[in-house]
């Protein structure tokens, strides 16, 4: 397994220097500066993994490194991830990223059972953020699971960009 692991390292080729300026803008938007740094550095030697056979894209082999580095910069969630997980995920985010303390929404207000699809728990949570001058970004890959991010709400040309440019479509919680 490690040698194919190594064997598959070697044939990776170099990813877009656009898909990377994708990413960087991101980071750039969404990081806290002092994080910044190893984020950069990531990026700047990122791989294309279209073609791996563990992860079909670099967007989940930059997902699978978001989520071992706990950066709190872009996560994925199942459509029916408990609250309590989007809530631990926006509440690091803001502090990280932005120095910022929120009230949160009260999970328990949605009934047992909720999740991060049931009605107006998005929306709630987003309502938060903007009143910070943040809002919740979303990466559409056409499925049932939901890839969100903070970012501040002046920035949201250039994060739209961004996401296109890396190969998705974003959207807002409306």
């Amino acid at each position: 397994l490690l040698m194919n692991n190594s064997k598959s390292k070697i044939n990776l080729r170099e990813l877009s220097e656009e898909e990377k300026q994708g990413y960087l803008t991101l980071v750039s938007n969404c990081v806290h500066p002092t994080l910044q740094p190893q984020l950069l550095e990531f990026f700047h030697s990122l791989k294309d993994y279209s073609d791996d056979d563990r992860y079909f894209s670099t967007f989940n082999y930059v997902l699978d490194y978001l989520e071992k580095e706990q950066l709190f910069f872009i996560k994925f969630f199942d459509w029916k991830q408990d609250i309590n997980d989007l809530e631990y995920f926006i509440d690091n985010a803001v502090q990280k990223h932005f120095e910022l303390s929120l009230s949160l929404p009260n999970s328990e207000t949605y009934g047992a059972g909720a999740s991060i699809s049931s009605a107006d728990v998005l929306n709630d949570y987003d309502d938060c953020l903007r009143a910070y001058g943040l809002q919740i970004g979303c990466i559409d890959t056409e499925s049932d699971e939901y890839v969100l991010f903070v970012h501040k709400i002046e920035a949201i040309d250039c994060i739209d960009e961004a996401v296109q440019i890396i190969g998705f479509d974003y959207y807002e919680i409306d």
